[in-house]
């Protein structure tokens, strides 16, 4: 059981975050306006997710759920536009001085938007935000599997010709079971020669192979969640041979029944393996967490030292989309508020 001292100093700790939806780090109460301004505020007391006991079948049952109450809540670029300052803003008040926060860009398709609109509206949340708080955000373009392979292909055209507002990777997420990654192959090329961080969401529905496949077809530097990378010694000797980052999510990984518990998630032994691991909250409204309390967790539940959090978080800074000389400049930042919080 942690003491109060040690909460205190997780609490005021710099951290990292590189996988969080910004669709699912909406503020509840922002969600209970939206939905009251649509005539669907009686729908969130039927939201059972709400419970902090309550756990999702699966995956497919949370990215549906997840779905329904995003296409109610989010109609229009300014929804986009205060969604994203209020989760840039949280962020930053548990002290995270580096995000990397993706967006569906496929969401424009279903509501007729143009890209444009979306991009313009998160940008200036993140201007406005960054002007007046300690921190950094890099944006990330999601990839849903489920889509047609040319509108894919065009939503990372448009990630690569809009890095100047601080897109700085793709990621591939939705069903894992959906085609194999080979099939987005393209769309990551056309990021890569862009110049754009490549990162996919792999083994956590599915197993090891599929982070072999995911690895070999698409050349990510991350891997998101790859906690079933644990299935196969070699992936896992290739993992830290490469330095390939997995963003862990361990609340997300509990309320996802991927793991039976929070006290036997597989974090503890990949890190004490020599995997580069981050931890990371994920979607927050719809697991009930934030990124301090995933600290709290591998602190209580899973026995990680002051010092071997402050390991994550440089993992964190390692594994970032960032230059060579920004990375040096935040590994530095950290490590010297580190000392001074010790």
């Amino acid at each position: 059981m942690m003491d109060n001292q040690q909460i205190n100093k997780i609490k005021h700790f710099p951290k990292i975050e590189l996988h969080l939806h910004l669709e699912g780090g909406v503020r509840e109460k922002t969600l209970l306006e939206f939905l009251t301004r649509r005539g669907k505020d009686a729908l969130l007391e039927n939201y059972s997710w709400k419970s902090s006991d309550y756990r999702y079948k699966d995956l497919s049952d949370f990215v549906q759920t997840m779905s329904s109450v995003m296409d109610i809540c989010i109609q229009e670029p300014d929804d986009y536009h205060r969604i994203a300052g209020e989760v840039f803003i949280d962020l930053s008040e548990q002290n995270v001085r580096y995000a990397e926060v993706s967006f569906d860009l496929a969401r424009a398709v279903r509501l007729e938007m143009p890209f444009d609109e979306i991009l313009s509206a998160i940008e200036s949340a993140r201007k406005s935000v960054i002007a007046l708080h300690p921190i950094q955000i890099g944006l990330i373009v999601a990839l849903n599997r489920h889509l047609d392979i040319d509108i894919l292909n065009k939503i990372a055209q448009t990630a690569v010709d809009n890095k100047n507002i601080g897109i700085v990777g793709i990621d591939l997420h939705g069903d894992e079971s959906f085609n194999t990654p080979e099939y987005y192959s393209e769309a990551f090329d056309i990021a890569r020669n862009g110049g754009l961080g490549l990162r996919a969401h792999a083994g956590e529905a599915e197993g090891a192979s599929r982070v072999w496949e995911t690895l070999n077809s698409l050349g990510v530097s991350r891997i998101g969640h790859g906690i079933r990378s644990l299935e196969d010694k070699k992936l896992i000797d290739h993992l830290i041979n490469q330095e390939i980052t997995l963003e862990v999510c361990p609340t997300s990984n509990y309320k996802l029944n991927v793991v039976h518990s929070l006290s036997e998630h597989p974090i503890r032994t990949l890190f004490d393996m020599g995997v580069p691991v981050t931890v990371n909250s994920d979607d927050p409204l719809f697991f009930n967490t934030t990124i301090t309390d995933e600290y709290y967790i591998l602190a209580e539940a899973l026995d990680f030292t002051l010092s071997e959090l402050k390991e994550i978080t440089l993992n964190a800074v390692n594994g970032a989309f960032l230059g060579e000389e920004e990375k040096k400049i935040l590994y530095q930042e950290i490590e010297s508020e580190f000392r001074v919080r010790k």
